[in-house]
């Protein structure tokens, strides 16, 4: 075996591999991480004279890039006290990558000559699966990598027999249903369900060893053909879906499906030796989170889309929409009321508070608001932020934020909403509520939460008491904005002041943009504000042309931007009918006002109407 010396180190990597090149086969890969070369160099001895595949490296930096570029080892050796990154930093940094990769923790021991209890326990608190003093004691070393590997792989192993399905090497369905909901909540990109066409003929005409070989043969491809960091699953018997990650493209989608066809063609021909079968693979697909972020609610949009998909091109894929739905459902019967009830109601209630991820929980809120001012009722809402105490470790902290969901849900009223916003904080719909019972409210739910569970939270909230006295009117809250521009600077403080004041913003970078959607918009805008200079149409002409179309879309009300502060330009528009001008840069507050005041006289207007 050989023994690498001080003088073939260097800064970027020590290299105990050349072993693999002699064509010696090595058993379990260990990383030794350390700026001292005599470390190094004891410690790889000592395991590779006991056959183990050895990697040096001088710094935590150097571990991280190598791990990028040839995988993660079977265990770490990491010394704590290095230059640049020490041994907390550099853990705290890989995890952060496996978790991004959704890959298994690599188990890490702390090489340290630091004995203090205090690093000890902080290292254990982040996750290291042991301590190793240095120097090293030969038997103590290999004593104690052994039984990490060993322990280790009893826990991978487990975790096969538990979440991946045999002949494919994929996850299973109960699997998929845990992984998918959480990287549906947490990560860009596009749920695709798979469906292999006209695989029953392989069953029927061969035997079901061989469809086996063809399921098998399929699970290789879809491993080869997504980016790194997607999630692939099994979910029936010829049914298959991915997480693709950072996937937003309908071109993209497109170009998977070619690939995955040409390629099951191909392996198809290999083990069948014949082209009698006409496969291929139907896919259907929804971008996330796009359309919302509730893995179940995703999954079944999708393999609504792939039936579409099945009936009218085989060998293909579609991306859901609205017209995904239209398509699916031409030639039903038109069910009746009690059928959609049936479909969309709530059959148990539970005594609890509903839960919405924040998709379907911006569209009940919005609801929410416009009734409890229609009707003058007033309301609560309440943010609570979770953050960890130094007597929790990362993965306790995570788990206990969970909790506090399941405990919200069941402390609160069935009439009571709430969404998790991030991974640590609950906004609160509390409805029909006086204030002054509020506060105690919280005291309770908190005081509770204090008795019944030891999890060292510290739980900060936010309070904001809503009165409704017949002052303001549905149109203001929730209120359905369309802002037209090209400067991105004004879209984005648009946005950014009125989505606070609770409007859904739409933003169009031209009039002819707008125009080209207006006919199909499902909601007609309770509001426009429009600058004045675009590309093509300027804010007069889509003005104009707006007056010419019949229905409510003629009334909605324009506001006007404009750079021009000679008065000319606003005398102008508000001749040709705009209810307001606001001059540029646009400056929040002036915009807020003006909005409001424009509200105002509408809702005035409506009442003298009446």
């Amino acid at each position: 075996m050989q023994v690498v010396t001080p003088e073939t180190l260097t800064d970027a990597h020590v290299g105990f591999d050349n072993v693999i090149k002699r064509g010696i086969t090595m058993g379990n890969w260990v990383m030794v991480v350390d700026d001292e070369d005599m470390n190094l160099k004891v410690a790889g001895k000592i395991l590779s004279d006991n056959d183990m595949r050895v990697t040096a490296l001088k710094s935590g930096r150097k571990m991280l890039e190598y791990i990028k570029e040839n995988g993660t080892p079977d265990l770490i050796l990491l010394d704590i006290k290095m230059p640049e990154m020490d041994g907390f930093e550099t853990l705290s940094v890989l995890r952060k990558y496996e978790k991004e990769l959704g890959m298994t923790e690599t188990p890490v021991i702390f090489l340290t000559s630091d004995g203090s209890k205090d690093s000890e326990l902080k290292g254990f608190r982040e996750g290291v699966a042991d301590y190793i003093s240095k120097p090293f004691k030969p038997d103590v070393l290999l004593i104690r990598v052994n039984n990490i590997i060993t322990m280790q792989t009893s826990l991978v192993h487990l975790k096969e027999e538990a979440t991946i399905d045999k002949l494919t090497g994929l996850l299973n369905k109960e699997a998929v249903n845990v992984e998918f909901s959480q990287m549906c909540t947490s990560r860009t990109g596009c749920l695709i369900v798979a469906d292999i066409d006209d695989f029953q003929k392989i069953n029927d005409i061969y035997d079901e060893a061989t469809g086996d070989k063809v399921l098998a043969g399929f699970a290789e491809i879809l491993k080869n053909t997504f980016p790194l960091g997607s999630r692939i699953g099994r979910i029936g018997g010829d049914k298959f879906v991915i997480f693709a990650r950072g996937i937003t493209e309908e071109k993209d989608v497109e170009e998977f499906s070619g690939k995955l066809n040409e390629s099951i063609v191909e392996k198809t021909k290999d083990i069948l030796k014949k082209e009698e079968i006409p496969i291929g693979v139907s896919m259907g697909a929804i971008m996330v989170p796009k359309l919302g972020n509730d893995y179940q609610s995703l999954l079944k949009l999708a393999e609504r889309t792939l039936r579409v998909v099945k009936k009218k091109k085989k060998h293909g894929s579609m991306v859901y929409t609205t017209i995904t739905m239209y398509e699916e459902d031409k030639g039903k019967i038109t069910p009746d009321m009690k059928e959609i009830t049936e479909i969309i109601g709530e059959h148990n209630i539970e005594n609890v508070a509903m839960q919405l991820d924040l998709e379907a929980f911006s569209f009940a809120y919005r609801f929410a608001t416009r009734y409890f001012v229609r009707n003058n009722r007033n309301y609560c809402k309440v943010l609570f932020t979770l953050k960890k105490t130094g007597k929790i470790n990362n993965k306790k902290y995570r788990t206990s934020t969970d909790d506090f969901g399941f405990y919200l849900r069941g402390v609160l009223r069935k009439s009571d909403i709430l969404t998790r916003s991030r991974f640590n904080q609950y906004f609160v719909l509390l409805t029909d509520i006086d204030e002054e019972y509020v506060n105690g409210l919280i005291e309770r739910v908190l005081s509770k939460w204090d008795n019944d569970y030891d999890f060292s939270l510290n739980i900060n909230y936010e309070v904001e008491y809503v009165k409704n006295d017949g002052s303001a009117d549905a149109n203001m809250v929730g209120a359905n904005i369309v802002v037209i521009d090209n400067d991105e600077k004004s879209v984005k403080i648009a946005k950014n002041i009125l989505g606070e004041h609770g409007s859904a913003v739409t933003s169009f970078s031209s009039g002819s943009d707008f125009l080209n959607h207006v006919q199909t918009m499902e909601m007609i805008p309770d509001l426009i504000i429009m600058d004045i200079k675009l590309p093509g149409l300027s804010g007069f002409d889509v003005m104009y042309k707006l007056k010419q179309m019949e229905g409510p879309i003629s009334q909605v009300p324009v506001i006007l931007m404009t750079e021009d502060k000679d008065g000319k330009t606003e005398a102008k528009g508000l001749k040709r009918g705009a209810v307001d001008f606001i001059i540029k840069p646009l400056q929040p507050e002036i915009l807020q006002a003006r909005v409001d005041h424009v509200f105002q006289l509408l809702i005035l207007k409506k009442k003298y109407e009446k």
